[in-house]
């Protein structure tokens, strides 16, 4: 969720009329970057994150081993963050029914 609202800030950032400025003053355009994607918890899927963060313009960090997960059977099916940003809000907003203060 956490991943999402960030894309979400990013498209937000790269979309205003002062990018537009920037970018025709020669700016370099920054992208999100997913560090370090592997997945720690052998019950979950091994391309888990990276199957789920794929979006325009980012960059992703992963261990070998998670790469090597991804060719072999990830399922890279395009943009998977766009039009999700309301139920990554939702989560995130859910974290107070457990006491989890997110600011």
């Amino acid at each position: 969720a956490n991943a999402r609202l960030a894309y979400q800030a990013y498209e937000e950032v790269f979309s205003s009329e002062r990018w537009a400025a920037l970018d025709k003053a020669h700016a370099n355009k920054q992208r999100p970057l997913w560090a370090s994607t592997g997945v720690k918890d052998p019950a979950l899927p091994d391309t888990l994150y990276v199957d789920a963060l794929v979006a325009p313009n980012t960059v992703n960090t992963m261990p070998e081993a998670t790469l090597e997960a991804v060719g072999d059977h990830g399922e890279i099916t395009g943009n998977t963050i766009a039009g999700t940003y309301e139920d990554a809000q939702a989560v995130i907003d859910g974290l107070a029914t457990f006491g989890i203060s997110y600011d």
